[in-house]
């Protein structure tokens, strides 16, 4: 059982939510522009948006199609990368881990007969809002937190995003403001796709389900194990596998920010909390499980690892 437990939560874990998603047609991103004439839209058919954007740092540009058809001093920025990885980079302006800026992706050979698509948004820090612009109009798709300008009015929020995209002319800009002051770099830190609206959606409902019974899994097992080690106080195997399981448990909702599923408001408190949740499960569990090996082979492994993971753990 705890093999099965161990191996479902590496899974859960690792995985993530691209793996074995079919990508049939996929068109280039070229300076910013992907050409979508070729794209055969299968029920399972989804494009991941990877490439060069065209990215506009510390500047708010209006989702007006004028205004990007003529925009200037923007940069072709990888997507997904976080803005860390660009720090004091030559030929670059002068990107900072924190901060704000506009990215512009301009899709091209649309067919206004087809039918809507769906588009992921999912791993951008650290709040985001997201418009699709037409000559003739411009739709909010979206937003994840409170997306501003200064640390001050900036609400930061982690929570994949699927909305429906209904073009109506043949291109149209795809354009996120993306601020982040309240996490450890900002930008994309996975891929956006594009895709069939109703598989997108069935593919979120089946992660949340397949994490939900990890979850229980662990929880149970977590229980199961602080009951031996309560009718058995000699047992430290049972205690150490137990807070291993608690340890994974908090790493795997924090992960996944499943606390915003209780609160609807965004809250830069609540953000925090599950962040130092997440990281400090993170430190924590190779600890216990350093203590639970050594139940089972004490000469596995020096205490002071334990002791080190531990402290680790409890520093942060």
């Amino acid at each position: 059982m705890k093999i099965i437990l161990l191996v479902c939560t590496i899974i859960s874990l690792f995985k993530g939510a691209y793996a074995g998603h079919p990508l049939l047609g996929k068109p280039e991103i070229r300076n910013g522009k992907i050409n979508l004439t070729n794209w055969k839209r299968e029920a399972k058919s989804t494009i991941k948006l990877d490439g060069n954007w065209t990215f506009f740092w510390k500047t708010v540009l209006t989702p007006k199609f004028e205004e990007l058809s003529s925009a200037k001093k923007g940069i072709q920025f990888p997507v997904p990368e976080i803005w860390s990885s660009f720090e004091k980079t030559k030929g670059l302006p002068d990107i900072k881990s924190k901060g704000y800026g506009t990215y512009v992706l301009k899709l091209e050979g649309l067919n206004p007969k087809d039918p809507p698509f769906g588009l992921e948004l999912s791993g951008i820090t650290s709040s985001f809002q997201a418009f699709y612009v037409e000559k003739s109009k411009a739709v909010f798709l979206g937003k994840n937190g409170v997306f501003a300008t200064s640390k001050k009015n900036t609400i930061p929020r982690f929570k994949k995003v699927i909305t429906k995209i209904t073009p109506t002319e043949p291109s149209g800009y795809l354009v996120l403001h993306v601020s982040s002051f309240h996490y450890k770099s900002g930008g994309l830190f996975y891929s956006l796709r594009i895709g069939n609206y109703e598989y997108l959606v069935q593919n979120l409902d089946l992660e949340k389900l397949r994490n939900f019974f990890v979850l229980g899994l662990l929880l149970i097992m977590a229980f199961y194990h602080f009951g031996l080690y309560y009718r058995r106080k000699k047992d430290y195997g049972s205690l150490f596998f137990g807070l291993f399981c608690f340890s994974i448990f908090f790493r795997l909702f924090g992960l996944n920010s499943y606390f915003n599923l209780y609160f609807n408001t965004p809250s830069t408190l609540l953000f925090e909390i599950t962040r130092k949740i997440e990281f400090i499960s993170a430190f924590l569990a190779p600890a216990f499980f350093y203590g639970f090996a050594r139940s089972i082979i004490p000469d596995l492994y020096e205490k002071r690892m334990f002791k080190v993971g531990l402290g680790v753990g409890v520093f942060f």
